[in-house]
């Protein structure tokens, strides 16, 4: 990310463990990122809250719950069960499509509503 215009915020957000790049350490910071991306973000972001009490939701409910990476599954669980990130569509998670700006906004209107709660 050297020389990018968003190198001051990867630096800031990998030296404060909100995102991590990839398995082979690069950033890909000009890649599309996954609404399953942004989970992990946000929920590292809020501290890896507990997702304990969600105990009457499942993520086995939503036909592509198999998508998931293992890496994101809690997060992807915490992101929807407390309405941070809502349903790709119905019975959808689609956790591969990317996000779109407008879906990042009103994504990160509602991890600020959660937080102030």
């Amino acid at each position: 990310v050297e020389g990018k215009w968003y190198e001051d915020s990867a630096v800031w957000a990998i030296a404060n463990g909100h995102i991590g790049g990839y398995e082979d350490g690069t950033f890909r910071g000009e890649l599309d990122i996954t609404r399953e991306q942004l989970a992990v973000i946000l929920y590292r972001y809020a501290g890896y809250p507990s997702v304990k009490h969600y105990v009457n939701t499942s993520l086995t409910d939503y036909l592509d719950y198999k998508k998931i990476s293992p890496y994101a599954y809690e997060a992807m669980y915490w992101a929807l069960c407390s309405g941070v990130l809502y349903t790709a569509g119905g019975d959808k998670l689609s956790p591969q499509q990317p996000v779109t700006r407008a879906e990042v906004a009103q994504t990160f209107k509602n991890l600020v509503e959660f937080l102030v709660k």
